[in-house]
């Protein structure tokens, strides 16, 4: 039986599992809400339509500092870096969760870095100081097309 793995594809910013396969097959999925992995279609976000997948078989759920993964009390197993899981288990960037016989990448370097509170000076006004200040009467200008 050929491995059918549905779902994902998104591109959206944060932490992602990326999907392998034995076929060479790839996608990602953005870790944005709990994501239920089986083989299901009507119960599960990401379909892995394989053998010794369950209907509903592992559970990806996101947590304020990274992403747990969760067995669903399959026979079968769900398995982190080769280690069958028996609870839940936070992941570290780079962990294998395998399913079935399709093996998922978890990714935290997707994650959004926070922004700067202040902005650095650039180069120029390192060196040249600030920029003179601005006519406090003279209307703000937005160019065509921005904001």
């Amino acid at each position: 039986m050929r491995n059918q793995i549905t779902g994902g594809g998104g591109h959206a910013r944060g932490p992602r599992v990326v999907v392998l396969t034995g076929e060479g097959e790839r996608r990602s999925l953005p870790l944005v809400s709990s994501v239920t992995i089986g083989h299901d279609a009507d119960a599960c976000d990401l379909v892995v339509a394989t053998a010794g997948v369950a209907r509903r078989h592992a559970r990806l759920i996101p947590l304020d500092d990274g992403v747990a993964v969760r067995d669903l009390r399959t026979r079968l197993g769900t398995f982190r870096n080769g280690r069958r899981l028996v609870s839940p288990e936070r992941l570290e960037d780079g962990d294998v969760i395998t399913v079935g016989d399709v093996e998922l990448r978890y990714d935290a370097s997707s994650r959004p870095r926070p922004r700067p509170r202040h902005r650095p000076p650039s180069a120029e006004q390192a060196v040249e100081g600030p920029a003179p200040a601005r006519d406090a009467g003279a209307p703000d200008t937005v160019a065509p097309g921005a904001g």
